[in-house]
């Protein structure tokens, strides 16, 4: 019942997500500061919970491949890690530019994976 929504479920959070994120994003330094960690609490579990459902849909569709799952799963894992990296990098480097208009742009990023989602 519920594999069937999955994506709805996971677009659902992302935009949550977005949203918080615009919203912080409007907000001066000094608010931001007495603000809790958001890698930390329920911001935390959200966002593991929406990577997660992405995941359980990846992992229900290799299930109901016929072949073998493994050299797609390696490839996949990769260029995860790449992306991953590339964006640790890239945000590292970005901070200096973007500013306050980071967060803003990370919240569009996670408004067009949820509209993607929807889509797919």
């Amino acid at each position: 019942r519920w594999v069937g929504n999955i994506n709805i479920i996971a677009a659902l959070i992302l935009f949550y997500i977005a949203y918080r994120m615009m919203k912080e994003s409007f907000k001066d330094e000094e608010q931001k500061c007495s603000l809790n960690d958001p890698t930390r609490g329920w911001s935390l579990v959200v966002l593991s919970v929406a990577t997660s459902m992405d995941a359980l849909g990846v992992g229900v569709s290799l299930a109901l491949y016929k072949g073998s799952i493994i050299f797609p799963s390696l490839i996949i894992g990769i260029v995860c890690a790449i992306g991953t990296l590339m964006g640790v990098y890239f945000g590292k480097i970005s901070r200096h530019f973007t500013g306050k208009y980071a967060e803003f742009f990370g919240a569009v990023v996670l408004v067009v994976i949820g509209i993607k989602f929807l889509v797919v």
